[in-house]
């Protein structure tokens, strides 16, 4: 996939295009997890599957970032690159610390033991107060 996006030089149709192997590969993943049991041993095959599952996830990300600053108008490109990578941060850097002060409500002990609902509304609010800071640099008002 690497080797794809680097080859199409500055045709972007070789970013859309794995940005869309991506998106089907996120659908397909969402089964992965039903399946909790899949790949659990400590074994190289399951270690490749993983490597494997991770390249599916990563690669595609950066295909799309890049697509997004090069396609949008030159001027308001970068501005949408940076916005996405601000929303992945402040998701984060926010749900943190939501577990570190209020985590009551695991959201699935099964799949993960860090993540709360109280992580998943602080989520939301604060997308919601970035949406309304960053709207006017984006062009929406």
């Amino acid at each position: 996939m690497l080797a794809f996006a680097w080859g199409s030089g500055r045709c972007l149709f070789g970013l859309l295009f794995i940005s869309l192997i991506g998106a089907v590969w996120w659908v397909l993943f969402c089964f992965w997890l039903w399946q909790f049991e899949f790949a659990n041993a400590d074994t190289s095959i399951n270690r490749s599957i993983k490597l494997l599952a991770g390249s599916f996830s990563v690669i595609p990300a950066w295909c799309a970032l890049s697509w997004l600053h090069s396609k949008v108008d030159s001027t308001i490109g970068p501005r949408w690159a940076l916005c996405a990578l601000a929303i992945a941060w402040a998701a984060d850097s926010v749900a943190y610390f939501a577990v570190v002060r209020f985590c009551k409500h695991k959201l699935s002990p099964r799949l993960t033991t860090g993540k709360s609902w109280e992580a998943v509304i602080a989520r939301v609010v604060a997308l919601l107060l970035l949406a309304y800071v960053a709207a006017p640099c984006l062009g929406f008002f």
